[in-house]
């Protein structure tokens, strides 16, 4: 595990850097007197790459040399892959169908994928949770989004 643990380490502690990096990069609004768009961003990466660094000073200074490590099943890959094309596919969504519309259609799917069976409960679960993370990241932090297509979430 003490190479394992190194290897994870450094890979989150390089995405963790980036994350702090990017964040810096987003451009703040105009006017607000609130907190600026990269503020939990930031805050995230940093978080992360403590935790990497931490991962890598307890393995070098604690790990031991364990047995051999498998590698995760074929469903686990596939379900990881299928994670992380979903979240690509959100991000790239948000634009087009805007912050409100892509939340709610990623929860639906995720809980689906997760086992939720009873659509109703599923479909409001997924409207209520994403007016509330709108609610209080564009009304009550302040933190502009953009505008999807119709123009109807920019500002």
């Amino acid at each position: 595990m003490k190479k394992a643990d190194i290897l994870a380490g450094s890979l989150l502690a390089i995405m963790g850097l980036v994350v702090i990096e990017l964040s810096r990069r987003i451009p703040p609004p105009l006017f607000t007197k609130t907190l600026l768009p990269g503020f939990f961003p930031m805050w995230l990466g940093i978080g992360l790459t403590i935790c990497a660094f931490l991962l890598v000073i307890e393995a070098i200074l604690f790990g031991k040399k364990t047995e051999r490590v498998e590698w995760p099943s074929k469903i686990v890959t596939k379900r990881v892959a299928g994670f992380m094309v979903l979240a690509a596919l959100y991000i790239l969504s948000q634009n087009i169908l805007g912050y409100f519309a892509s939340t709610t259609i990623l929860l639906i799917v995720f809980s689906r994928l997760f086992g939720a069976k009873r659509w109703r409960e599923l479909i409001v679960l997924a409207v209520v949770t994403s007016a509330i993370a709108l609610f209080s990241f564009k009304f009550w932090l302040g933190i502009p989004f953009p505008s999807d297509l119709l123009g109807l979430e920019g500002g």
